[in-house]
């Protein structure tokens, strides 16, 4: 949502008439979510991967809610450079969290397959997608614009740009934390999956 829905809502909801300003905004994003991954990365060595996860979910609760008031480009940049936080967490343990459930299932069939998770990975990034858009279409329709009208700008369209910034994304990180509650690769877990890992290498 933060790339597809910055050009409208940098438009409409943060009054940036500079077309340049607007697309350099998710850049602030994606530059902090970089300087952010080394803290991420030792989120993970203390906690887990698990939790780890849990933890940045979480965080999107309470980096993404100014979306609900900021309506001018410095408080945008700020703002976006504060998402990158939790954009980073969601980035690193992405694949750490896949890593690790990957090692987990050669100790239980002696065979690496990575190729069948990356590729499920892939296939639920599609329908990802496709709720994301089916989102932002249910949203425009209940709020003026199931046809684009950006002369017809009205509260409750600003209203629905700031709810898919924030309270969508904050309802998907919520029902990911209850989801990560359930997963069974705790950080002990982890350590021994890795040890026995070891263990099955070297034989």
């Amino acid at each position: 949502l933060l790339t597809t829905l910055t050009p409208l809502y940098g438009s409409f909801v943060l009054n940036i008439d500079n077309s340049l300003l607007v697309s350099i905004l998710p850049g602030f994003s994606f530059i902090s979510a970089i300087c952010f991954m080394i803290i991420w990365q030792k989120v993970s060595i203390k906690m887990g991967v698990k939790k780890g996860l849990m933890l940045a979910l979480s965080s999107l609760l309470i980096t993404a809610l100014p979306f609900m008031f900021i309506s001018d480009f410095i408080s945008g940049m700020i703002v976006f450079i504060i998402a990158g936080f939790t954009l980073s967490g969601m980035l690193f343990f992405r694949r750490v969290t896949l890593a690790a459930i990957i090692d987990d299932d050669e100790l239980k069939t002696g065979v690496r397959r990575e190729g069948g998770f990356y590729g499920i990975d892939a296939l639920i990034t599609k329908f990802s997608t496709i709720a994301i858009f089916l989102t932002i279409s249910s949203v425009f329709n209940s709020t003026g614009w199931a046809i684009f009208d950006p002369i017809g700008t009205t509260e409750e369209t600003i209203f629905g740009l700031r709810s898919l910034m924030y309270i969508f994304p904050a309802i998907a990180s919520v029902v990911g934390v209850i989801a990560m509650y359930f997963f069974p690769i705790t950080k002990e877990r982890y350590e021994q999956i890795t040890k026995e890992g070891e263990a099955l290498h070297a034989k």
